[in-house]
């Protein structure tokens, strides 16, 4: 069940909330408890796991929207403030992109490819200024997510954080892939 809803087995879990932790730790106040960082790094890995909605996820985890939306990107900055991003994606060199390019003619009989690249827009509360960048053409607030994987769907590359507005082709030219 665990690894089916999180994509991770139990010692990755624990890995990546020991990892995140110090980047990620928030404070109670008199106005809310704090969402301890095993709750947020699972709110986290369920979003881009699974594409759930907010409502379904917020009640998974008792959590409102906005504590919802923030701990996804809080995420996504930690993975890179971390160091997991560049300990663990990491640009092929001209060998693996080789390798990359057999994997995928295997696969699928299409010569050439090292990657499939698609994104995804992660749900935000929108900010007070420009919140207008933020508005994607599904109809609402978001940062985008640029994936790319190899054949057998391992991550390689990713680029984060740009507004939900951005069209696709402007947030691969401006990517590090781009």
């Amino acid at each position: 069940m665990f690894k089916r809803c999180l994509r991770v087995i139990k010692e990755t879990f624990n890995y990546l909330c020991g990892k995140l932790a110090p980047f990620m730790q928030k404070k109670s106040t008199n106005f809310r408890k704090v969402v301890p960082i095993e709750d947020r790094v699972a709110i986290a890995l369920s979003r881009l796991a699974t594409r759930d909605g907010l409502l379904g996820l917020g009640d998974t985890y008792g959590c409102a929207k906005s504590t919802y939306c923030g701990t996804v990107l809080d995420f996504c900055k930690a993975i890179v403030k971390s160091g997991l991003r560049d300990m663990y994606i990491r640009w092929p060199s001209s060998s693996r992109l080789a390798i990359l390019a057999r994997e995928f003619e295997d696969a699928r009989g299409i010569p050439f490819v090292v990657g499939a690249i698609d994104g995804s827009h992660i749900p935000i509360i929108a900010p007070r200024d420009k919140h207008v960048d933020y508005f994607n053409q599904k109809g609402f607030h978001s940062i985008l997510l640029q994936l790319t994987l190899s054949a057998n769907c391992s991550i390689w590359n990713f680029d984060v954080g740009w507004a939900g507005s951005v069209h696709d082709s402007l947030n691969f030219t401006r990517s590090e892939l781009g």
